[in-house]
């Protein structure tokens, strides 16, 4: 679910949700699916997993939230 939502593979990201995939799991970096597409501007997925509900307030890395990641890199939609 994490290089599927990092890497904009929206047909992908169905399929762990449809199966029930842990939206909140953290990858070594501390980061979840949510984190890592509002991080690269993935506006659909960022879409679906809050949808599907991701926690939006999670901190990763550096103690940031998926906020604080797309603020930063400028994906202002998100």
């Amino acid at each position: 679910l994490h290089l599927s939502a990092r890497n904009d593979h929206i047909e992908i990201v169905e399929i762990f949700l449809k199966s029930g995939a842990y939206l909140d799991a953290k990858n070594k970096f501390s980061n979840t699916p949510l984190h890592l597409s509002a991080r690269n501007g993935h506006k659909e997925i960022v879409e679906m997993l809050l949808e599907a509900g991701a926690t939006v307030d999670v901190e990763g890395s550096n103690i940031k939230t998926p906020l604080h990641f797309s603020a930063r890199d400028g994906h202002k939609e998100i």
